[in-house]
């Protein structure tokens, strides 16, 4: 950690149960001065208090901290601008969408990709819904474009798409692994930005993800699409601030940190926070 990473803080703030009409407000910032040991000083100040845990007294539970995630890394893929207001006027309390195409990163058909720390930053382009078709680019039998669509599905900051395998891969016996990566969209205000889903995995087998940090997007943050998804691993990653609809419908729009329809998976040692 160093000067000039951006971070950012979870509202830790315990809302009482039944409690309707929270908005949760994470605090993203930058690191202003070199880190020591013990302490970071950040570029602007805290809103408000950030707790641990307590119990139902009000009392400090021991080992119960807020958390601090970076979200900087020094491998960056990005759009060329990160634009999107982030403060209204879209649907379902979601942030507008940027104004600039945005870049979005896919892995197919059996491919085999291992990502090491690295950010992918305003990435993805594929627009929360709330709970309507994405419109899609339609062809006749013969594949001619008959309609092109205005928000196609399948292009999010990372997506694995039918990569079931096991083909390929390394000594580490995984199809995939994405380990230690940052996906985030920094700029705006406290509401999600209205990009849909960070990680997608979708009809994708034995891959692992370990020890990343998603931060705000909406409908879901990782998402597994179909499920078919099977023995993929998520562990000790940390994922904060999700807008959505709210709605159970099957759409994946809902506003969770995850959101999947396929239980033959492992997670573990995963912090989720900041949700819709």
């Amino acid at each position: 950690w160093k000067s000039g990473d951006g971070v950012v803080i979870p509202d830790s703030r315990q809302p009482l149960v039944g409690s309707t009409g929270y908005v949760y407000t994470p605090h993203h910032g930058t690191i202003s001065a070199d880190v020591s040991t013990s302490s970071i000083t950040l570029a602007s100040a805290l809103t408000h208090d950030y707790h641990g845990a307590m119990d139902q007294n009000g009392t400090a539970l021991a080992n119960y901290y807020p958390h601090v995630a970076n979200l900087t890394r020094n491998v960056r893929l990005e759009s060329e601008t990160d634009n999107g207001d982030g403060v209204g006027g879209g649907s379902g309390g979601i942030g507008t969408a940027p104004t600039s195409t945005q870049a979005h990163c896919v892995v197919m058909h059996h491919g085999s990709a291992h990502v090491f720390y690295t950010e992918f930053r305003g990435m993805g382009r594929t627009r929360f819904t709330n709970g309507t078709a994405p419109d899609n680019t339609t062809y006749d039998g013969s594949n001619n474009v008959t309609a092109t669509g205005a928000n196609q599905i399948g292009k999010y900051s990372l997506h694995f798409h039918h990569c079931y395998g096991l083909f390929g891969g390394d000594a580490s016996g995984y199809q995939n692994r994405v380990v230690g990566c940052s996906m985030n969209r920094r700029f705006g205000g406290t509401t999600p930005k209205a990009e849909r889903w960070h990680l997608a995995v979708h009809d994708t087998a034995f891959s692992l993800f370990q020890d990343n940090v998603l931060y705000n997007a909406s409908g879901a943050l990782i998402a597994l699409e179909q499920g078919h998804e099977t023995d993929n691993w998520f562990t000790g990653n940390f994922l904060c601030h999700v807008g959505g609809n709210g709605q159970q419908d099957g759409t994946g729009n809902s506003g969770d940190c995850v959101w999947t329809v396929a239980p033959q998976n492992d997670w573990d040692n995963n912090v989720m926070t900041n949700a819709a």
